[in-house]
This record gives structure tokens, C-alpha cells and sequence, in this order.
């Protein structure tokens, strides 16, 4: 991340970068906290307790903590996600911990299985609702599929390929699903 200074001289020396800003929160939050706030860094979006729960490990009572400490953000009920800041610092601190790749397979997991768990819906009634969840994810599902088109089993990603598709279809983001195919030429596929 880069450091965001400011030359203005009446703020203190603490508070002219933010990264430094970011540490000395980071240094009053407690070990689980820390560890939950850099798990959730692969994270893309908002998401629910339960993808943050399978994510990074956090329960309830973590992500209202840092909810209360400015850490995380509440965009809807039941949602959280991470300021593009924190989440830069956030991941910094991953990396650190050389967590980065156990953590962003199991971002992959959950939303390679959240889409695909929603592809019998988009062949029948339900079929609005699920696009509409699928769309609710899509910066999540994007960024798992960036994840899997290098590390995932051929057979889990053209399920996922198939959900990814169909919402783009859907929502006629053309561009998107050029995307999408563009990673796989090459791959497993």
C-alpha cells in the first residue's frame, strides 16, 4: 500500500500517513481481531456473517467489535465489508502472516459453492432471486473466480463458470463475460 502523506504541518507526525494510522488501530485491536480483520481482506464486497464466518473465522461478537472500532463497515443489515483502505492494510498484513493463499482458497470454496448452489434456481421459478443474489456477490464471485482460474480443479470451475455466465447473460454484462472467458483460455478448461 502506498503511504498517503500529508506536508501540512498541523497534524502530528502520527497522523500525516495513513498507514501509520491504520497500524496504531491495528496495534489496539486483540490477536483474534487481528487475525479476523486480515482473513477478511480477500474479501471483495459486502458479505454475510455466515461467508465471514467460513472466510476468516470470525463469529458475531468479532465483527461488531470491529464494526464499533471503524474497522469494518455495515453497507445493509447482516452485511459487513472493508473500507478499499483498510482493506489494502488488511492485506498487507496477510501476506505477513503468509496466510494469503489458505485464506483466498477458502474465499474461493465459499463462492465457488454459493454459485453453484444456485444453479438448479436459475433453470427454474426462482430464478430472479437467485440472479439477484448472484448479482448481490458478483465483486466477491469475480475475484474467487481470478483465484481459481489458477488454482482450481477444472470440474469446480465450469460450474462456476456456468452461474458466472448466466447472470452475465442476464444482465447483459457482455464485457464481464468476455472477461471471465479471457482467464480461462489457456487454463484447465
Amino acid at each position: 500500500m502506498p503511504d498517503l502523506l500529508t506536508s501540512a504541518r498541523r497534524f502530528p507526525d502520527r497522523h500525516r500517513s495513513l498507514h501509520v494510522v491504520f497500524g496504531h488501530s491495528w496495534s489496539r485491536l486483540m490477536s483474534h481481531e487481528q487475525e479476523c480483520l486480515r482473513r477478511l481482506a480477500v474479501v471483495a464486497g459486502p458479505i454475510s456473517i455466515e461467508a465471514a464466518e467460513a472466510i476468516a473465522g470470525a463469529t458475531k461478537l468479532v465483527l461488531q467489535r470491529l464494526v464499533a472500532q471503524s474497522m469494518l463497515e455495515t453497507p445493509a443489515k447482516g452485511r459487513y465489508a472493508l473500507h478499499p483502505l483498510v482493506r489494502a492494510f488488511a492485506l498487507e498484513k496477510l501476506v505477513e502472516a503468509g496466510e494469503f493463499d489458505e485464506i483466498s482458497a477458502r474465499h474461493f470454496d465459499y463462492f465457488s459453492r454459493f454459485v453453484v448452489s444456485r444453479l438448479p434456481e436459475l433453470h427454474g421459478a426462482e430464478q430472479f432471486v437467485a440472479l439477484r443474489q448472484l448479482e448481490e456477490q458478483f465483486a466477491n464471485i469475480r475475484a474467487a473466480w481470478r483465484y481459481g482460474a489458477e488454482h482450481a480443479p477444472a470440474g469446480i470451475l465450469e460450474m462456476l463458470l456456468d452461474g458466472i455466465i448466466w447472470l452475465c447473460q442476464a444482465r447483459t454484462w457482455h464485457g464481464i463475460g468476455i472477461e471471465v472467458l479471457q482467464l480461462s483460455q489457456g487454463n484447465k478448461l
